[in-house]
């Protein structure tokens, strides 16, 4: 069996429908209905899982298969939900369907194709009445996976979608992502649009992720519904619910520390993924969208992209013959979502960066409203690189795109002292000199004549980089000349009687000066090791990006959060008119990752010095002040369009679901 579409043609595309474009509803009749089917009693129905076909590629996104591993299915359950709507329809059913799934080939079983082997499923029949429907979903790979999902009987679809995912089919779900698990990922039915998006505006569409099942698909036999035709079986289409991450690298990105060696690529890891707390509220187990989100859009859109001006919805249904139409929906709202669970993003990168180039991570959905995409709160990756041939060097946060070799590194610190120190450094020459004026006798200088005291400095490195890469020092001065009219006469007997005079609080001049200078008000400056030239990068994961949510801002927003992203009524450098009709409706989904959208990101360039060690911007508070955004530690609510980096590293994003979507993103 060949597969005719990608599995990645889901992205916000599940559905589970009947393949009828009309929906019957059996009117209560008695102890039956119309079909004779009494209620609880023994039923079949023909169930096909497979993934949505057709549709268009947009400019930002393609379709990919992927690997065959994340087609394969281990085990299922079938729910079933009756009511007069879906957010109120109440669960009568769930039907464990792993031996219905296993019994299929193994290409079939091992791939969810467009053309997958139906399967017959026993059924307690429902009792329809009045106006209610019958609708399903189903759960793919939820053996050891979607532990905990709760199938009680009477729980309305909305507690039931809102269920947390306590794993989504992933190896290591301890740190939060890994490798993909022996038991297949996760697969749900999601949201979908009856309304078209892209050129058109969806306003008023409606969303549904359970789909009616006409109920004359319900057989009192087997038999019956073994013979049933296409337009009597249940289609489901699913989707993962992981997102998928990758990198590739460039291999001949020169060398931002100045040497002849390209930039070698040690590893890359992810940072600030989802965190579900103890409860396990991180993560539903289905994707939740909005009926607000359908109208907007950013209208700086280019007109040569105008079929993703409404980019929360598909321009172009997915389809196969005789099953029901629908339009992929483009975003998703977890439970950390607004703030109101505390933006539980706090999973720090690992240090050690094992992932090579071929790495492919699995990892947990992580969205945020339009005024919550700040450093800490955005999954990013970071990269772990060796640059300036592998030597260590330092760099200091004044100048962090510099690289000092250790004698390097003394001079400059030297020469900073003195043009930021400059008047406290001269008060000390001034004070020897005053003390040897008044004593030039006792230290054998000439009675009359200008005296010039000229100070040098002393800068050694002291104790072990921090857990920041950061090394402290010391800046000592020491006299290096004494002059009488242009006269040297520091030497000899006259140096160590000018040393041994009482400078002060009973100490000498030599005493005095051999003291760190932070006894003169010194302020030092920060000091970055790299050591063996390692650097680490960071790039945060657009879902967007710049095409379906273009933004810019001038370099004097810097950390300024409503003119990087102007609200209604903000005195900023242009108004969100200029955008949209609010903030949300010009940069909602801009940054973020969401479920069953494959992340390939692409490191063509570096234009500048990372960081000493991994960045945590867990760490950080949102809501705190900013900082300056020039420097290295800066918090984790400077917001992710923050115009003033202090590196840079270039990247071309990909994203697959598998949707792809095609970003360039410079930090």
């Amino acid at each position: 069996m060949k597969k005719q579409f990608s599995f990645s043609m889901l992205a916000g595309a599940a559905m589970l429908a009947s393949c009828s474009s009309e929906n019957v509803v059996a009117p209560e009749n008695g102890a039956g209905n119309e079909y004779g089917l009494v209620e609880g009693q023994p039923s079949f129905i023909s169930v096909g899982i497979a993934m949505p076909g057709g549709g268009q590629t947009r400019a930002n996104e393609d379709f990919n298969d992927g690997l065959a591993s994340e087609y394969k299915v281990f085990s299922g359950h079938l729910v079933l939900f009756k009511g007069t709507d879906e957010a109120n329809a109440t669960l009568f059913g769930s039907y464990d369907i792993k031996s219905a799934i296993t019994s299929w080939t193994a290409e079939s079983r091992d791939e969810i194709t467009t053309s997958s082997n139906n399967f017959v499923q026993e059924i307690k029949a429902p009792k329809l009445s009045g106006s209610q429907k019958l609708y399903a979903y189903v759960i793919l790979n939820d053996e050891d996976n979607a532990t905990g999902i709760d199938f009680t009987p009477g729980q309305t679809f909305t507690a039931f979608s809102t269920q947390a995912l306590k794993a989504i089919g992933i190896g290591n779900e301890t740190d939060g992502f890994g490798a993909m698990g022996s038991k297949g990922l996760v697969m749900t039915n999601t949201p979908i649009s009856t309304t078209r998006g892209g050129t058109v505006d969806p306003t008023g569409a409606e969303y549904s992720t359970l789909a009616a099942i006409d109920p004359s698909a319900v057989f009192p036999t087997e038999a019956a519904a073994l013979a049933a035709p296409a337009s009597q079986t249940a289609c489901i289409y699913v989707e993962r619910a992981a997102v998928k991450v990758e990198v590739d690298w460039n291999t001949t990105i020169a060398d931002p520390a100045g040497s002849s060696t390209a930039v070698a690529f040690a590893g890359w890891t992810l940072g600030n993924v989802n965190n579900a707390d103890a409860s396990g509220v991180g993560y539903y187990n289905t994707r939740q969208v909005l009926p607000a989100w359908t109208s907007y859009t950013n209208t700086q859109v280019a007109a040569a992209d105008a079929e993703r001006k409404y980019r929360f919805v598909s321009n172009t249904p997915f389809f196969l013959t005789e099953h029901t139409l629908g339009y992929r929906t483009y975003w998703a709202q977890d439970p950390n979502y607004d703030g109101k669970t505390g933006l539980k993003f706090g999973k720090a990168p690992a240090a050690s960066h094992t992932l090579g180039k071929a790495g492919v991570v699995y990892t947990y959905e992580n969205t945020f409203d339009e005024n919550s995409q700040i450093y800490a709160n955005t999954t990013y990756v970071s990269f772990k690189t060796t640059i300036n041939n592998g030597a260590t060097f330092y760099t200091i946060a004044a100048e962090p795109n510099t690289s000092l070799s250790d004698a390097n590194l003394k001079n400059k610190l030297a020469s900073l002292n003195d043009a930021n120190h400059g008047t406290e450094i001269a008060a000390v020459a001034s004070t020897i000199v005053s003390k040897i004026d008044a004593d030039r006798a006792g230290v054998g200088v000439a009675a009359t004549g200008t005296i010039v005291v000229k100070l040098g400095h002393t800068v050694a490195l002291t104790g072990s980089r921090d857990a920041a890469g950061k090394r402290t020092y010391t800046d000592k001065l020491a006299i290096t000349s004494v002059t009488v009219d242009d006269v040297e006469v520091y030497a000899g007997a006259i140096k160590t009687a000018i040393d041994d005079l009482v400078y002060g609080g009973g100490k000498t001049v030599a005493e005095t000066l051999d003291q760190d200078l932070a006894g003169i008000a010194y302020t030092p400056e920060t000091v970055y090791e790299y050591l063996n030239g390692v650097s680490y990068y960071t790039a945060r994961i657009a879902h967007f990006g710049d095409t379906e949510t273009p933004w810019s801002a001038p370099d004097a927003a810097a950390n300024i959060y409503d003119q990087i992203y102007p609200s209604a009524g903000s005195s900023t450098h242009t108004t969100p008119i200029a955008y949209g009709t609010s903030r949300a409706a010009a940069w909602l989904g801009r940054w973020g990752v969401v479920r069953n959208n494959w992340y390939s990101l692409t490191v063509s360039d570096i234009e500048g010095i990372g960081d000493a060690e991994p960045k945590d911007y867990s760490a950080q508070n949102p809501g705190q002040n900013p900082g300056d955004p020039t420097d290295p530690d800066y918090p984790g609510d400077t917001p992710d369009d923050n115009p003033k980096p202090h590196y840079f590293i270039k990247a071309h994003i990909h994203i697959l679901p598998w949707v792809k979507r095609t970003q360039n993103v410079i930090l």
